[in-house]
């Protein structure tokens, strides 16, 4: 694939050892770019379980857990798509009502925190896979 030609809005290295890159550019799929072969690889359009319109599932951002086995896809209207981070398999979707703008992982990996529009912070169990608290920050 020409990665010349692909405008990239969100690159990260991973966690661990850096064995390849992760390129997203609201779309739907990314790419990874594998460092030892030099050979891009694009994901499906088809990531998990989101029924909606492209824009549904364009990425916008991404996140990796800090124990290196989540990854989680930020998209432009609302959702968070946890995939495995060695498999790149689909595992749950999050939702918000509106905007996503930040995500990260606790330490542990046990927690994701993500921040919405309007202040709004989400906190999600990553164990049962549901949101255990939300809140508004009244600084935001």
């Amino acid at each position: 694939y020409p990665l010349c030609a692909l405008a990239v809005s969100a690159l990260d290295l991973g966690c661990h050892s850096v064995k390849e890159v992760l390129l997203a550019s609201q779309r739907a799929h990314y790419f990874t770019y594998d460092l030892a072969s030099a050979k891009a690889t694009r994901s499906s359009d088809r990531i998990g379980t989101l029924q909606g319109k492209g824009a549904d599932k364009m990425i916008k951002s991404f996140v990796y857990s800090p124990d290196g086995k989540f990854l989680a896809l930020l998209t432009v209207r609302g959702f968070i798509m946890i995939l495995s981070n060695a498999t790149k398999q689909w595992i749950c979707n999050f939702e918000v009502a509106g905007t996503i703008l930040h995500a990260a992982f606790s330490p542990d990996s046990k927690t994701l925190y993500a921040t919405g529009g309007g202040g709004q912070v989400f906190v999600w169990d990553m164990g049962t896979r549901r949101c255990v608290h939300k809140f508004t920050d009244t600084r935001a």
